[in-house]
């Protein structure tokens, strides 16, 4: 259920797709303004597993460790500095595993394995689970430099919790006036494995951490 800081919410059925939420946070009548699909909004941390998907797929492991200490000048890294932050409470302690870096959202873990991956690889997992904007390539993208809708981010999160099978977002189930049919949806969702089930369930597991006892848990 992604939403943004304007309060925009959408919300998808995870195994067909359909559009259960779909709400713009503002005054629609007034702005005509729909944050919801579009136009795209910086994710912030929620683009992260994007990055644990395409190191999966390309073979690094979740106990894969890396320096934590922030700030830290990293070599590829795209600002004045070369430079990344982390958070006011982005854990601590020098090194950290792939584990405790989600569970904390710790940048400085999350920038360097962004560089290792390759920013082109975490485009091509955020484009296959289910994010429809273009995306640049920069290893910023993990921590969410790119913009994407709220839809969009609820199709690529659902796509984890669908065992990494993607559906495409669908709004109108059926049209009847009169009790005559003018539209009916596709009968069968439209789906594809785009994620393996191993990545799927252990990203999954990964995020969880960060909601039942890291940053998300101490966000509430």
């Amino acid at each position: 259920e992604p939403s943004d800081p304007e309060g925009a919410v959408a919300t998808v059925e995870t195994r067909t797709g359909a559009i259960r939420t779909l709400l713009s946070g503002s005054d629609f009548a007034r702005d005509e303004l729909d944050l919801a699909a579009g136009p795209g909004r910086q994710t912030g941390s929620a683009a992260k597993p994007f990055t644990l998907v395409a190191a999966f797929r390309r073979g690094f492991p979740p106990g894969k460790v890396y320096e934590a200490s922030s700030p830290k000048e990293i070599p590829g890294w795209r600002s004045p500095c070369g430079c990344v932050y982390n958070a006011a409470d982005g854990g601590s302690g020098s090194y950290m595993d792939l584990w405790a870096a989600t569970e904390n959202s710790v940048n400085v873990v999350f920038a360097q394995l962004a560089v290792d991956v390759g920013a082109e690889h975490i485009v091509k997992a955020a484009h296959d689970m289910g994010i429809t904007t273009p995306l640049d390539a920069v290893p910023a993208i993990t921590l969410g430099s790119e913009e994407a809708t709220p839809l969009d981010m609820a199709t690529a999160y659902a796509t984890l919790a669908n065992d990494g099978v993607r559906c495409e977002p669908f709004a109108v189930q059926r049209i009847e006036v009169r009790r005559e049919m003018l539209y009916k949806h596709r009968a069968k969702p439209s789906c594809e494995q785009v994620v393996s089930p191993e990545i799927a369930h252990l990203v999954t597991a990964m995020i969880e951490r960060a909601t039942c006892c890291g940053t998300g848990y101490r966000a509430l």
